[in-house]
């Protein structure tokens, strides 16, 4: 078998794990299964502390990960939502040796890890992430390839300085600039984030500045896509990246309106079924009425 084949087999295995029982997730590795479970629903609420372990990936790349957030990658080796397998076996089916990849949002550096696996010492890797404490760990899984790159920043629509809302670590992936699409939500009030400043750039900027030209961009920002998007749009016009964006229901109005503007760029939504492979959406608000997931993500490409 090749790699990427062995890649898939692997994330096979992981998917029936991911969609099986608690009993199947601890006879797969017993010690793991007790220590994740046990700081996620008795430590982690008395102590409200995260804890800094390593796991094993399906890809054969060991990363660092904080607890509770990183739980299905410290138990499974890779992240478990079914939208998140689909997205992994597209990735796998889609980079190729030498690409550029661009990470929007990277947050422990899962995606940007697996793509540097794909792109090999050819390709490069940039993965941005804005929230400090989730960059630290994010710096350090990326530091032994020397072309990966993590940056600091946060991307939008222009070069400026922005609050960055950093989350404590349970919900460190709702980290944002913007926290209206969750303040209704009931962990809110308990969970309040952190205000730190952090520069914004958009990524023409720098894709100019570094003389690059990503082939996929996946965006993860909470909302913030439309700003990414309008920061993108030389590169949307003249060499058509394909992107990858997670929708939400929490925040489907800001999605639907990045969608939007992205038809006038004559980009078309697709999801990514069960192997892999896309298939066109005519109605993304269609396409939601149709599934019992909380979040989704899509491709879009230029028609």
């Amino acid at each position: 078998m090749n790699n990427r084949t062995t890649l898939l087999t692997s994330l096979d295995y992981i998917e029936k794990l991911a969609k099986g029982t608690r009993w199947q997730r601890l006879f797969n590795n017993p010690v793991r299964y007790t220590t994740g479970i046990w700081w996620k629903e008795i430590q982690y609420p008395r102590l409200k502390l995260g804890k800094e372990v390593i796991t094993d990936t399906f890809f054969q790349i060991p990363m660092k990960v904080m607890l509770p957030a990183g739980l299905d990658l410290f138990l499974l080796g890779a992240k478990g939502h079914d939208s998140e397998i689909r997205l992994a076996k597209w990735l796998i089916d889609q980079l190729q040796e030498g690409d550029t990849f661009i990470d929007v949002g990277a947050h422990f550096g899962y995606y940007t890890l697996l793509a540097q696996t794909l792109v090999g010492d050819t390709g490069k890797v940039i993965a941005f992430e804005a929230a400090p404490k989730t960059f630290s760990l994010l710096a350090q899984n990326v530091k032994p390839f020397s072309n990966v790159v993590a940056v600091q920043k946060a991307i939008a629509d222009k070069f400026e300085s922005v609050n960055m809302y950093e989350f404590p670590v349970l919900y460190s992936e709702y980290s944002t600039l913007d926290t209206k699409p969750f303040e209704n939500m009931e962990w809110f009030e308990a969970n309040r984030p952190e205000v730190v400043k952090t520069q914004a750039i958009s990524l023409d900027y720098y894709c100019q500045q570094e003389a690059i030209n990503p082939s996929i961009i996946k965006i993860d920002v909470e909302g913030g896509e439309g700003k990414v998007l309008k920061g993108l749009q030389h590169r949307l016009r003249f060499s058509s990246p394909k992107l990858v964006m997670e929708f939400a229901r929490k925040n489907f109005k800001e999605h639907l309106e990045a969608l939007k503007w992205l038809s006038d760029f004559k980009y078309q939504p697709f999801y990514i079924q069960q192997d892999g492979k896309l298939a066109i959406v005519h109605s993304v608000s269609a396409y939601f009425e149709s599934i019992p997931l909380e979040s989704d993500n899509f491709v879009l490409q230029r028609m």
